[in-house]
C-alpha cells in the first residue's frame, strides 16, 4: 500500500491513521504516552510496522492516530534508511552528509594566523 506523508522536522515518530494500519494488517503492541501539540497527554495505540521508502524496507515504531490522520514521518522513522530532516531546511539529507559536514568536510579551510 502506498501511502503520502508528510516530513515534518519536530516529530519523532512514523503517525499513520489506524484505518490505514488496519489495512496492512499491523496491530498496536502497547499504548503509551505522549503530550499533544495542544499539551494535553493522551495514551495512545503504538506498535511497529514495516516502512519502505525507495528500495530499502524497515521496521520502525509507529503512533497509530484516530481515522483521518495527516501521515507524518518523523526522524526516527528515517534513521534506519540513513536519513534525517535538516533542522534548518526542513529537507530530507544523508545522516552521513551531515556528520561529515558538522565536522568540516567539505567545507573550505581557514587558515588563521
Amino acid at each position: 500500500m502506498t501511502v503520502e506523508a508528510q516530513i515534518d522536522r519536530r516529530a519523532t515518530h512514523l503517525v499513520l491513521p489506524s484505518d490505514v494500519i488496519a489495512k496492512i494488517g499491523a496491530r498496536p503492541s502497547e499504548a503509551r504516552r505522549f503530550k499533544r501539540s495542544d499539551g494535553r497527554r493522551v495514551n495512545v495505540p503504538f506498535g511497529p510496522i514495516e516502512l519502505t521508502l525507495g528500495n530499502q524496507t524497515s521496521k520502525v515504531d509507529c503512533i497509530h492516530a484516530e481515522n483521518g490522520a495527516t501521515p507524518v514521518i518523523g526522524n526516527q522513522a528515517l534513521a534506519p534508511f540513513g536519513l534525517m530532516v535538516d533542522a534548518y531546511t526542513g529537507e530530507v539529507v544523508s545522516i552521513a552528509s551531515e556528520l561529515l559536514r558538522s565536522e568540516g568536510v567539505g567545507r573550505p579551510a581557514i587558515n588563521e594566523r
